[in-house]
C-alpha cells in the first residue's frame, strides 16, 4: 500500500478511493481538484497518491491511447451521462474538457445546457484568493473601463463567464477595479459592429444603384 504518514493514513486512502472518479475509457482521474479541496491539500499531492496506487495495481492504469480526440464528434447519450456524473461529483470544467477531448468553451456550453435540463447541480464555486488575484492582474478594459476579455478570464480562473462578471462588479464596489463609465459593449466590439453595419449599408446602396434591388 501507499506508505502512510501523518497525512495519508490507511483510513484517508480508503476515503480517497471512495471520492475519486475516472473516465470510463481512459481511466483518467476527473476530480483531482475536488479531492484536493476535500483533504485540504494541493491536487499534485492527490496525483502522487494516485500514481502510487496505479503502480501497485490498486487503481487501473491511465490509457492515453483511448483518449477522445475528435472535438467535432457529436456528443452521445453516454457522453452526456458521464459528463453529468463528472460535474455532479465535483470535477472542474477544465478536467472534464480534457477528459473528453473538448475545448473548455465547448464544455462550458454543454454544462450550461445540462444545468438548464436539471441534470447537474450548477452553482458558482467560491473564489479563491489566487483566482481573484489572477482576475485582477489579467483584467483588460477599454477607455471606459468596460471589460474586454471576460472569456479569457473565465478560462484562466475556471469560473463561468457570468461568475466573472459578477466578481468584477464586486471588485469595482470594493475599489479594487475602476467603475465602468458606461453600460455598453467594449469599444472594440462596437467598432466591429459599426464596420459590419457600414459594409452592409454600402453593399445595399451599391445593389440599389445598380438595379439589383427593385423598389
Amino acid at each position: 500500500m501507499v506508505r502512510k504518514n501523518n497525512r495519508w493514513t490507511q483510513a484517508k486512502i480508503n476515503e480517497l478511493l471512495d471520492i475519486l472518479i475516472f473516465d470510463p475509457d481512459t481511466n483518467q482521474c476527473l476530480n483531482y481538484e475536488e479531492a484536493g479541496e476535500h483533504f485540504g491539500v494541493k491536487k499534485t499531492s492527490i496525483k502522487r497518491v494516485v500514481i502510487k496506487l496505479r503502480k501497485q495495481g490498486i487503481l487501473p492504469k491511465y490509457d492515453v491511447s483511448k483518449q477522445r480526440d475528435s472535438f467535432l464528434r457529436p456528443y452521445t447519450e453516454d457522453d452526456y451521462k458521464y459528463i453529468s456524473a463528472a460535474f455532479n461529483a465535483g470535477a472542474s470544467l477544465r478536467e472534464v474538457a480534457e477528459a473528453f477531448g473538448r475545448t473548455v468553451n465547448a464544455m462550458r456550453c454543454v454544462r450550461a445546457d445540462l444545468a438548464k435540463q436539471g441534470k447537474i447541480k450548477y452553482h458558482f464555486q467560491p473564489w479563491s484568493k489566487l483566482q481573484t488575484e489572477k482576475l485582477i492582474i489579467n483584467w483588460q478594459s477599454d477607455s471606459y473601463f468596460v471589460t474586454e476579455n471576460a472569456n479569457y478570464l473565465a478560462d484562466i480562473t475556471g469560473h463561468p463567464k457570468l461568475a466573472v462578471y459578477s466578481k468584477i462588479e464586486q471588485l469595482r464596489e470594493s475599489g479594487c477595479l475602476p467603475a465602468a463609465k458606461r453600460v455598453a459593449p467594449p469599444e472594440g466590439v462596437i467598432e466591429l459592429r459599426t464596420e459590419y453595419h457600414n459594409k452592409l449599408m454600402n453593399r445595399i446602396f451599391w445593389r440599389h444603384t445598380n438595379g439589383k434591388i427593385h423598389t
